[in-house]
């Protein structure tokens, strides 16, 4: 097991994104006092459900408790009007109009969620297409936009084509699936919990 930092590894490619949790090696030797322990799947499950009360809990906090960057910046005031004309809510709560995105991060077996559990991997989190453009945002991109200009021309204005660059600002990261250094102990706590009570067992009964 990993500690704080490296315990997780968040994947966001073809849309999905998900706190990958390894416990090869080392992990499956820590106090068993020679027990082989080559499953920790029943382990992994409480920890699956563990992350994701965090991910609820961190959109209901709107950010800031899953060890990446403070609460979620407020909304675009054209984004605020755009929910009030489709008949959402306005400014509050970010990131949650049909709470699609909400419920497949909170919710084993909803649509869109994933939760795949292997003997020493746990992988939580979403494969809904946009999530990962909240988590990292979307920056801001450049664009060459034509237009219609004045000069003077042998001292009479005259319009003209010309070139300008337009900048557009996107949407900022808003991150919704990580691991805070304590929910990182938490995590291997509870490991190290199974692991014992799995090698207690295993001594009791030899």
């Amino acid at each position: 097991m990993s500690m704080p930092g490296d315990i997780a590894g968040m994947i966001g490619q073809g849309g999905f994104i998900t706190i990958q949790v390894d416990a090869d090696g080392p992990v499956r030797k820590l106090a068993t006092w020679g027990v082989r322990i080559k499953d920790l799947s029943l382990a992994w499950e409480y920890v699956g459900y563990q992350l994701l009360r965090n991910f609820a809990f961190n959109f209901e906090a709107q950010g800031g408790t899953i060890g990446m960057g403070g609460a979620w910046k407020p909304l675009a005031a054209s984004t605020v009007r755009d929910r009030l004309r489709k008949g959402y809510l306005g400014a509050a709560p970010i990131l949650v109009r049909t709470s699609l995105l909400y419920y497949s991060l909170s919710g084993r077996g909803m649509p869109g969620n994933i939760f795949q559990i292997m003997p020493t991997q746990l992988t939580v989190g979403t494969n809904i297409f946009y999530a990962i453009f909240h988590q990292k945002g979307t920056g801001k991109s450049q664009r060459s936009e034509a237009y219609m200009g004045w000069k003077k021309v042998g001292g009479v204005r005259q319009q003209t084509p010309k070139m300008r660059i337009k900048t557009s600002y996107g949407m900022p990261p808003r991150p919704i699936v990580g691991i805070s250094p304590a929910q990182s102990t938490q995590v291997v706590q509870i490991l190290n919990s199974y692991i014992y009570q799995i090698a207690a067992n295993a001594w009791g009964a030899s």
